[in-house]
């Protein structure tokens, strides 16, 4: 298990056991001082999303643009981000299979089979998305792609900060940028 992961409780206090391994190890002050900066990296992080902001986030296959699904600003900012329009909506990062319920309607049991089978994960399904939802992710039809990560880091962040809307981080670059020159004229 990784020292990593005793983080702050959501009021702010720490635990008892912050220094201390699952197994029962002390941390070292190195693997403590880690901790710490993790600690007030997802924080920002979870603040920026909750602002509208974009945020560029590790995920088991790529880095990814992320924002939160349920504001139009962080939404529109991805998209822009990426050089997309509406009709390339984003897919949705959440923390586990449980969330799946509360952002698609009629999951059929052979999705849950995959969700079982290869989540956490790089498999992405598509659904129908729940009607209810207050959310523009672009020209959906009515669709959700949603998928859980295998990335620690990933999984801590959408714990903290609820579903996110995202992308990879790749994108073309601008042909002044790949020639070598330094000028975009």
């Amino acid at each position: 298990m990784s020292a990593l992961e005793h983080a702050p409780r959501q009021d702010g206090e720490h635990e008892e056991n912050e220094g201390v391994r699952l197994d029962g190890a002390q941390l070292e002050p190195e693997e403590m001082a880690v901790a710490a900066r993790r600690r007030a990296a997802l924080r920002e992080a979870t603040e920026a999303l909750g602002e509208g902001r974009v945020i560029v986030m590790p995920t088991d296959t790529v880095y990814g643009v992320g924002a939160d699904p349920f504001n139009p600003d962080g939404v529109a900012g991805l998209l822009a981000a990426k050089g997309r329009g509406r009709e390339k909506p984003p897919a949705v990062l959440v923390p586990s299979a449980e969330t799946v319920d509360g952002l698609a309607m009629n999951v059929p049991s052979y999705a849950r089979r995959l969700m079982e089978r290869f989540w956490p994960g790089g498999l992405t399904l598509i659904f129908r998305a729940q009607p209810s939802l207050m959310w523009d992710l672009g020209d959906t039809n009515g669709t959700v792609g949603l998928r859980v990560p295998d990335d620690e880091i990933a999984l801590e962040l959408l714990r903290s900060s609820g579903p996110m809307a995202v992308s990879s981080a790749t994108q073309v670059l601008p042909i002044w940028l790949t020639s070598g020159s330094d000028d975009p004229a």
